[in-house]
């Protein structure tokens, strides 16, 4: 071997450990930023979700995990918004119906065999006696299976479910009578 191969052996090694030395920053360099990004996956989390965990794929894991639960959260908020809106919406709807103007509306509907009683109050009106009507849902032969009252926007927004008891219900007149005797059912909310 002559003084020039020797030369070419000596800089391919030079080389090497160049590219060695190369490829050891370039590795630190990804380790540092993945601990800088895992420390800030860190800081997202609830602390309680991650104590104790100490190896990356595990926080990685509670992560997707979180995540996840964070992502359905979402969606049950959204559908809760929407029928919200869609309350408020009708809502909107039922008092500008209203033909006298009362603070408190009342409409009553059909659902496949059965009723809804969609009441709708404002802040500022008469507070409803919800027993008493109610009540008068039975005696008109309707048999009550759900009742659910929210307020919303300042106003009170109850639906009713009812099961038609006998045939032949007029739920026109049952509107007409509620709405009529609204005012006699008293000052009590309830």
């Amino acid at each position: 071997m002559g003084e020039g191969d020797l030369q070419v052996i000596e800089d391919a090694r030079i080389n090497e450990v160049e590219k060695k030395k190369l490829h050891k920053e370039i590795e630190r360099q990804r380790r540092k930023e993945m601990a800088a990004l895992y420390d800030s996956l860190r800081s997202v989390l609830p602390s309680n979700s991650i104590k104790g965990l100490r190896s990356a794929s595990d926080q990685i894991a509670e992560a997707t995990k979180y995540i996840r639960y964070m992502q359905n959260k979402v969606r049950q908020l959204k559908v809760k918004r929407d029928k919200m809106m869609k309350s408020a919406e009708n809502n909107k709807k039922g008092l500008l119906s209203s033909s006298k103007g009362l603070p408190i509306t009342v409409r009553v509907q059909r659902c496949t065999g059965s009723a809804e009683v969609l009441i709708f109050a404002t802040a500022e009106g008469r507070s409803l006696r919800l027993s008493s009507i109610l009540q008068l849902l039975v005696e008109e032969g309707l048999n009550v299976v759900d009742c659910n009252c929210t307020k919303f926007d300042g106003r009170l927004h109850c639906t009713i479910q009812c099961e038609e008891g006998r045939p032949s219900i007029d739920l026109q007149t049952l509107q007409v009578k509620l709405t009529s005797n609204i005012e006699n059912f008293g000052d009590e909310s309830g």
